[in-house]
């Protein structure tokens, strides 16, 4: 207590009020916060679970209270050099260098409160996640019409994918999984009506660089027409339809926001030329506002590529 009392006062050199108690502690101080953040955090699970208030509790004591009772005390050991005339040109530099701490505790705490905020909603989307039943099911069956290419005869191996459903989060990586544990799966159903854009785009890579054929057979809207022409061919039931409109991305939890919807709808664009689809209908596919839909005719889904054969129901 009496080291603190004559820091406060000012009593003790400013080269000990300075190095020592200044910027000696504060690195220690900082050493020991980032090890909390980087290491205690995901190791120690109480500290985890307390993740926010600890953070707080840290800062508020040792970027506060004890940063109050360093800068005043470097501050009175200066007013005591000049008082006394001695060192005139250090004294000024410790000055400095105090504002130098207090600038730096202001961009640490603007730091602090958006790594924060950022765990908060993390945790949030995480526990609204995992009480959440997937938004699709996914199922395989037997392809009944398959037939060997060489003696004509029925393949009953040869299955399909089922997806029916909005394309949630974690469905690429279900798909991906369920296709290599069942290489026989050469055609995907897509029964959907939209869903994360991004799980669309991972669906249509691997739909691609696996050659499947893709099928709806009540309809496919949305971000799924993006899986949908990845097919090698492209089937549609004779009642189903194939919905287009621009994107809406939900950007109200990105901080700050980083996505550009047109710049999105570009690279999908992109790559449905890629596949063969016709410039002239490339042109409407983006032209719906988000809150509508367009359904093209089978024959302007036929004549521009988009579906390769109209399936008639049996």
């Amino acid at each position: 207590m009496h080291y603190i009392g004559t820091h406060w006062k000012g009593q003790q050199t400013l080269n000990r009020c300075f190095w020592l108690n200044l910027v000696l502690a504060t690195f220690a101080i900082f050493m020991v916060e980032f090890g909390l953040h980087h290491y205690a955090i995901g190791t120690i699970k109480w500290v985890a679970n307390s993740y926010v208030p600890i953070s707080i509790g840290y800062f508020v004591i040792f970027h506060g209270l004890v940063f109050v009772w360093q800068a005043v005390g470097v501050i009175r050991a200066c007013d005591h050099n000049i008082s006394q005339r001695a060192h005139i040109g250090w004294t000024r530099a410790a000055q400095f260098g105090v504002i130098i701490g207090f600038t730096a505790v202001l961009v640490w705490a603007v730091t602090l409160g958006q790594m924060l905020l950022s765990h908060v909603t993390e945790q949030e989307e995480k526990a609204i996640i995992a009480n959440t039943a997937p938004e699709y099911v996914l199922s395989v069956t037997t392809d009944p019409g398959s037939a060997d290419p060489v003696s004509g005869g029925p393949i009953s191996d040869r299955q399909i994918l089922h997806i029916n459903g909005l394309l949630a989060p974690g469905i690429t990586r279900e798909v991906k999984n369920l296709v290599e544990k069942t290489s026989m799966i050469k055609r995907i159903v897509l029964n959907s009506t939209g869903g994360n854009i991004f799980e669309a785009r991972g669906l249509a890579r691997l739909i691609r660089d696996r050659g499947m054929i893709t099928h709806s057979t009540t309809g496919c809207y949305s971000a799924c027409t993006t899986a949908y022409i990845a097919g090698k061919e492209r089937l549609l039931d004779s009642d189903a339809k194939l919905g287009f409109h621009q994107y809406r991305i939900d950007t109200r939890k990105l901080l700050p926001p980083t996505i550009n919807v047109q710049k999105e709808q570009s690279k999908d664009l992109s790559f449905y030329q890629s596949q063969g689809i016709d410039p002239e209908f490339l042109q409407k596919v983006f032209s719906v506002p988000h809150n509508e839909i367009w359904f093209p005719t089978h024959a302007e889904l036929l004549e521009a590529g988009i579906v390769t054969d109209i399936v008639s129901q049996q």
